[in-house]
Formats: structure tokens, sequence, C-alpha cells
């Protein structure tokens, strides 16, 4: 639930996360040729930003500007997409392979998720 004070604006702030070791390889088509410039590389933090009129979830680097964006309201999900959907394991099944792992060679070994 939202807090008192909340706007009525169209962008709605999701959150500011850390920029992971991921986020210096993208690639931006329109990044400055000026070597001061700041590019992704540098970025600390991002900051995630919906539109609430189209659904686009935006995520912008804090000191480079560079946004990449997802839209999944762009395209109707597959059906193979939608609930229920089909798991390899379900939640229990995984619980026992951890709590009973399998030390035969070749076998997989589960982590269990932090």
């Amino acid at each position: 639930m939202l807090g008192a004070g909340h706007g009525k604006g169209r962008y709605f702030g999701v959150g500011l996360y850390p920029a992971g070791r991921m986020w210096e390889q993208v690639v931006s088509a329109d990044a400055s040729k000026d070597p001061g410039a700041s590019q992704p590389k540098d970025d600390d933090q991002i900051v995630v930003v919906l539109d609430s009129a189209t659904g686009e979830l935006r995520q912008c680097g804090n000191i480079s500007g560079t946004c990449i964006a997802m839209n999944p309201w762009s395209k109707p999900l597959a059906a193979s997409h939608q609930a229920p959907v089909l798991v390899r394991k379900h939640a229990d099944q995984l619980d026992e392979a951890i709590a009973k792992p399998n030390t035969a060679a070749g076998a997989a070994t589960i982590t269990p998720h932090p």
C-alpha cells in the first residue's frame, strides 16, 4: 500500500538497485563518443521506474543515464507462460533433494536458493 502523499503521476518509482556486473556490458548505440563521458561501467545504482500508462519498466544508470526497457504487456503471453505453469520439479521435491543429496557419479547438485 502506498503511503500518504503518493501523487497521481504517470511514473512510479520501483526502486534503486546496485549495478550488477552485467550492467557494464550493456551496449548503447547512442553512447557518447566523448572519452570523458560516463559509461554504464561508471554507474553504481540502477533507477527502476514503471510507466503506469503503458506498463513499460525502465532501468537507467544513475551516472551514465543509459536506459533499457522491457514491457511485458506489449504482446500476449504464450500459453506455456500462463498460470498454472509447468515446472521441472515442485518445491517439496527440491527440498527433499537438498535433504538427501544424490552422490552418484554425474548427479546434478541442488543448492538452496539464498
